[in-house]
């Protein structure tokens, strides 16, 4: 037993050894120490598995009443620190779990991971340290109006620098001017948001010295027409109707330009996240089987956001289970997490995308045998990894292959990305609603595809022009949880994970 679960035993044990029946003997009161021992070891077993840690500013004051989240595959939950800055969830299922603070602050790791393998376990040691912004001694500021020169209220402009994860903003006053306080000494990227509208231009990007004091940092807002995300669900059911898991279903507008698919859960379901209305083809697929109907045709617009689509799965016997069991570990050999890996049969239909845990595994469970390409990205753009792409296949006698990848990071600050090259930033991470996508070095994001971990698409949108900034909103229905992002932007490819808190 560590030092946390000691202490949490002797606060639970007191209380609950004084609420226990004592009985005198000789004018003497005297506790059965056998049974409050017993009644000890009960207490922790009905709390189940528990994971907890403790909250602390830089200088190592704890930090009380602050929200801190717990995302699982099944489970979402918030909790309060206590005085003493400590936080536990308790009564947990074996699984993986996520516990990330506030997402008003910024903490120091942002988010832990555990994973539970016992109702016995007891994790404890996750802790947080929460830094403090620099005060400001400079500022930058301007006007907002509409096109028509009408100033624009209470529009929300917000900041960030490269050398701090810090976040400033403010907002216009009743003539649509706004000042924005900022620490000297860095360079920022600055933008506005107001809901409905599109800022012209979308973003600046300036350096800014102690005692500064910018001006004519103006936005013009123009009307958004980006359309409501919608929704297909494709339901596939064996003859018994019952969810039939692994069935490749691939969706298709009716212009052929946007081809996205995914593979059915352990429900039966895989889900298509458009952002156009129209017709879509939703076409599912798995060797030895029949479907009813082969294919379907949908609708969707802003007012029928939600569609479902059901076939019926006839065949012989089933097929063997084919997959790639991926592992990626560093030059010294140890695991690298969050390698994303996009696969698909060689040359046809559209990318799945697979991600590494913290033991550097994957899984990728396959429809059929045959051949696969696979393509590989780092979260990292210095990244090198090898290989960088594999083609595998699988047949009857060899069902599981094996894939191996060498992920190197430099570590010379030579090597290491410059400020001017492209980047991504996401702000807020974690969301509750709207997650802001920006490319920072001037470059403009020409394509999002979100994930959520079983590799299934929930977002897949291509810019023609190209945007400095994407705000995706998660749709309702969307379950909490971490999502994967694929983001191309000034012709590179970068991946990220973001965390949606309901």
């Amino acid at each position: 037993m560590n030092k946390a679960q000691n202490s949490y035993c002797k606060s639970n044990s007191t209380r609950i050894l004084f609420a226990h029946k004592n009985f005198f003997f000789g004018g003497k009161m005297r506790y059965s120490l056998v049974a409050s021992a017993l009644i000890v070891v009960l207490s922790l077993s009905a709390y189940g598995a528990s994971v907890s840690g403790r909250v602390t500013d830089e200088s190592g004051v704890p930090v009380a009443s602050l929200e801190i989240y717990l995302s699982g595959e099944w489970t979402w939950e918030s909790t309060f620190t206590t005085l003493d800055g400590e936080y536990r969830f308790t009564d947990l299922t074996v699984g993986w779990y996520y516990i990330y603070p506030d997402w008003s602050v910024i903490a120091t790791p942002w988010e832990h991971e555990a994973y539970i393998t016992s109702e016995t376990d007891h994790i404890s040691g996750l802790d947080f340290v929460i830094r403090t912004p620099p005060e400001p001694d400079a500022s930058v500021s301007g006007r907002v109006t509409f096109s028509d020169g009408t100033p624009v209220v209470f529009v929300e402009i917000y900041a960030w620098g490269w050398t701090t994860p810090f976040d400033y903003e403010t907002y216009t006053d009743s003539d649509g001017y706004y000042t924005l306080p900022l620490p000297g000494g860095d360079e920022y990227y600055m933008s506005c948001w107001y809901g409905g509208f599109e800022a012209s231009p979308e973003s600046y990007e300036f350096s800014i010295s102690s005692g500064d004091s910018l001006t004519g940092y103006d936005f013009v807002m123009y009307p958004d027409t980006f359309h409501e995300e919608m929704v297909i669900v494709a339901y596939v059911m064996t003859e018994d109707y019952e969810g039939f898991p692994g069935v490749r279903v691939s969706c298709v507008d009716e212009f052929g330009w946007m081809p996205i698919a995914g593979v059915t859960d352990d429900y039966g379901e895989v889900y298509f996240y458009v952002s156009e209305p129209g017709n879509y083809y939703i076409t599912p697929e798995m060797d030895g089987y029949t479907f009813s109907p082969s294919a379907e045709t949908v609708y969707v617009d802003e007012w029928s956001t939600w569609v479902w689509v059901e076939f019926i799965a006839s065949g012989g016997t089933p097929p063997p289970e084919f997959g790639i069991e991926v592992f990626a570990e560093d030059s010294a050999g140890a695991p690298v997490e969050s390698l994303f890996i996009e696969w698909r049969p060689v040359g046809e239909g559209a990318w799945v995308i697979a991600m590494t845990d913290d033991d550097g595994y994957a899984y990728i469970n396959l429809p059929s045998a045959g051949s696969y390409e696979l393509n590989t990205m780092h979260p990292n753009p210095s990244a090198i990894i090898t290989p960088p792409t594999m083609i595998i296949s699988v047949d009857a006698d060899d069902p599981v292959a094996r894939a191996d990848f060498t992920v190197h990071i430099p570590s010379s600050i030579d090597e290491a990305p410059k400020p001017e090259q492209t980047g991504i930033s996401l702000s807020p991470n974690p969301f509750n609603s709207s997650l802001r996508i920006s490319a920072l070095g001037g470059a403009n994001i020409e394509a999002i595809q979100a994930f959520d971990v079983a590799g299934r698409i929930v977002f897949d949108e291509t810019f023609n022009y190209g945007r400095a900034i994407v705000d995706w909103t998660a749709p309702d229905g969307l379950p909490a949880g971490v999502y994967l992002l694929k983001i191309t932007a000034g012709g590179r490819t970068f991946t990220a994970k973001a965390v949606f808190a309901k």
